[in-house]
Formats: C-alpha cells, structure tokens, sequence
C-alpha cells in the first residue's frame, strides 16, 4: 500500500488477504516415519493406508536423500523438507533419529510444532533403545503399539 492509503485501497489488500487465508491448506499428516542417523527406517505408520506407497519404497527414497545430502552436496545438517506442490515431506531431527511425515497441504507451522513436541517425547521415552538400535526390527516391534499410541496423539491429534 501507498501512503496515503485510501480507504478503497485498505479494503481491497484486506478482502485479498482474506481470500488468500482460506486457500491456505491445513497440512495433513499421511503417514509417520522414524529414522536412525544413517536413513534407514525403524517404525512407519500409515494413517491413511487407501492408496499410499509403503514404507519399503519411501524407506530407500528417505535413504537416497540423506546419501544425496550428505554426499552430492555435502550438507551435514541432516535431512531437510522437500516440498513438491502441495505433497510434503517435514523432517525434525532428534537426538540420533529423525522423525518425517508425508502429508499434503500448505499451513505446516502446526505439525511442525507438533513434530518438535513428538521428537523431544521419543528422545525421552525411547532414547536409550534408538542409541543402541544395531538394526533389529524386533526392538521396535515390541513398542510399536507405543510408537503408534505416541504419533497418534501428540503429532496426528487435530492436525488434519
């Protein structure tokens, strides 16, 4: 807006706001990941498991990218967003792990505040068997109802 601001000017700038607000997306959460520091998957949850990939293909897809990032680019910070449209994949990283969720939508300031919330109950809850994980699934089906319980209501709870 120019100064001065006529009256017509501020009601226009404020009904484009308007507009622009309801077509800001909710992000939704599709599916819940947790990695070690190497990429590899220790426990998905699909939270809506009617035409979504599994974890065996995005598994290889979070491994490739954090090669990718770690290797081609020689970034050591980890993995990072990656945004296509409207598809995300959110990334917070933990104390030895990362935890990534795939969903859709453009408002991601909730999940993500959600997912630092989640990331911190993990280190705390399931700290010790992350750092000793030596790549036995078992050690994570024995809590999964845990996992599961934990993403539901902290991180999947209001988000969509």
């Amino acid at each position: 807006l120019n100064k001065p601001v006529k009256r017509q000017q501020l009601l226009d700038a404020v009904a484009r706001a308007v507009v622009k607000k309801r077509s800001f997306l909710p992000f939704t959460v599709n599916q819940a990941f947790l990695l070690n520091s190497a990429g590899l998957v220790m426990y998905h949850r699909n939270f809506h498991p009617e035409g979504h990939l599994d974890e065996d293909i995005f598994g290889a897809m979070f491994t490739a990218v954090k090669q990718f990032i770690n290797d081609s680019l020689s970034f050591k910070d980890g993995l990072t967003n990656i945004e296509h449209g409207t598809s995300k994949i959110l990334v917070e990283e933990g104390y030895g792990f990362f935890l990534a969720v795939v969903g859709e939508g453009d408002d991601i300031a909730p999940v993500k505040n959600k997912m630092a919330v989640t990331s911190k109950r993990i280190a705390r809850r399931y700290g010790e068997i992350i750092a000793a994980w030596q790549g036995d699934m078992q050690d994570f089906e024995d809590i999964e109802d845990e996992f599961t319980e934990l993403m539901e209501h902290t991180l999947i709870g209001n988000s969509s």
